[in-house]
């Protein structure tokens, strides 16, 4: 561990009512916190934190940036309120807070402000909240879709001075009674959100088809002049939602939202997708596809020339011809690229070593599929963060993998991401992550991914300066 003092992002995190629960019901509450520690550990793994220790009902937890402490805090939430609506189980009940500020390592713990200041913004969040000081809001404010509402100035234990506190308002908490701050909602036509595509074909497994496609929407408006596109870890919470259009419009602040189902059958698929207006609830565009499967690229690029194209004119940059994403040579490899993306982001090793599996078995088919190199490369980083495979090895595979998809395709964005995120991992000079970086957000100044590395760097930058100081 690197010693002496640098700057972190910290979250604190604590279990609301543990003692009166053990008191009432010890056993339930101890298994309530196994399953706990079962349920966010691994999202400490994916949002690329640090588990600095358990405090028994809680956890502390570092991360290089606010950015990535604030997703994995939001996402930590959106967990247990999707397993709490379960039924059937004790529920988890927790509280977060978030700060950005020095801290000193001592061993393998960490001390300083930022620690002390998040372990006192934390009972200020409601139960299943979370707060973050001003520090962080300043840092995330023009980063993330979620809202913030200011609270009044708050005076903490050991802290000179009142400080500012910001309450995240999360999709199932409504609006709090503090000041409204961030990007208020004003249905911006060119603010776009894919909502999860459903499967309604007759085999379940196909599940992996409708998840593809909508990421591949994703990733294909994301590259449109003039639209700014959510990313897939702030639209998937949505995924089989009852919610309206008019309710996810404003909880993610888009005055667009593109949804539509699949259905497949034998080599046959049918998409269809229609284009809404979140203000007016009218349909700008709607339309139904019904091909084979070798057609699919096809398809997929016409339903993102007619989303782009169905907006009103003026609000997105006119291209003579929509980006396109690199084709496998055929649909198999495809199919399989497909399969690697559905099961990307689950955090268990079973579904990452599949994943794996599916991206080798698409390059296989198609050595000149750069994505589906990308695709491994990115499947060797979530292992290694998660600790399914060691971090060297992480390391060499990823980078040969990214390597790989930029010689293939040097125009590819995703390449030059991993690429960037790998050199952090291997703690190559910043000026090689930078330039890595600089390169992807030029090839897509959407990308999501990108400014989240970028943020990173700015952190460790910053934290470099204070060490020097």
């Amino acid at each position: 561990m690197v010693p002496g003092r640098h700057l972190a992002a910290v979250i604190f995190i604590d279990t609301v009512g543990y003692t009166a629960s053990t008191q009432s019901d010890e056993g339930g509450t101890l298994e309530m916190l196994r399953q706990q520690a079962e349920l966010l550990r691994p999202l400490f793994a994916l949002h690329q934190g640090r588990e600095i220790k358990s405090t028994g009902d809680g956890f502390l937890v570092e991360f290089d940036s606010a950015l990535k402490a604030v997703q994995c805090a939001v996402n930590i939430q959106r967990r247990v309120h999707e397993r709490n609506s379960e039924g059937d189980q004790v529920p988890i009940r927790i509280r977060i807070g978030v700060h950005l500020g020095d801290v000193v390592r001592s061993g393998e713990d960490i001390l300083g402000d930022a620690v002390n200041i998040a372990a006192r913004i934390e009972p200020l969040a409601e139960p299943g909240g979370v707060c973050v000081s001003g520090a962080v809001f300043e840092q995330v404010r023009s980063k993330v879709t979620d809202r913030f509402e200011r609270l009044p100035a708050q005076a903490l234990k050991g802290v000179d001075g009142p400080m500012e506190v910001y309450h995240v308002v999360l999709p199932w908490s409504g609006s709090g009674s503090g000041q409204s701050e961030g990007v208020p909602f004003t249905a911006d036509k060119t603010r776009l959100a894919v909502h999860p595509f459903a499967n309604i074909s007759p085999d379940p497994s196909d599940e992996y088809f409708a998840d593809g496609l909508t990421e591949e929407l994703i990733a294909i408006l994301s590259l449109v002049p003039g639209l700014k596109v959510i990313a897939r870890t702030s639209v998937t919470g949505y995924k089989k939602t009852e919610k309206k259009v008019a309710a996810i419009g404003r909880e993610l602040d888009v005055g667009t939202v593109v949804e539509g189902s699949v259905r497949g059958a034998a080599n046959r698929i049918r998409v269809t997708v229609q284009v809404i207006d979140v203000g007016t609830q009218e349909h700008l565009w709607t339309a139904t596809y019904d091909d084979d499967l070798n057609d699919i690229f096809a398809v997929q690029q016409e339903i993102a020339t007619k989303v782009a194209t169905a907006l009103p004119k003026g609000l997105v940059h006119p291209v003579a011809k929509l980006p396109e994403l690199g084709k496998p040579r055929g649909t198999e490899a495809y199919l399989s690229y497909l399969q690697g993306q559905a099961l990307l982001w689950n955090p268990n090793e079973k579904s990452l070593r599949e994943a794996l599996q599916n991206f080798q078995s698409a390059v296989e088919v198609d050595p000149t599929f750069a994505r589906g190199y990308a695709g491994l490369a990115q499947a060797y980083i979530n292992l290694g963060y998660a600790g399914f495979l060691t971090w060297t090895g992480a390391i060499e595979l990823g980078k040969a993998s990214a390597e790989r998809a930029a010689k293939l395709d040097p125009d590819l964005p995703d390449a030059h991401i991993l690429l960037a995120q790998l050199a952090y991992m291997a703690d190559d000079p910043i000026a090689v992550q930078l330039r890595e970086v600089t390169k992807a957000l030029e090839l897509n100044p959407s990308s999501a991914e990108a400014h989240s590395v970028l943020s990173s760097l700015a952190g460790l930058l910053r934290g470099s300066r204070v060490v020097r100081q």
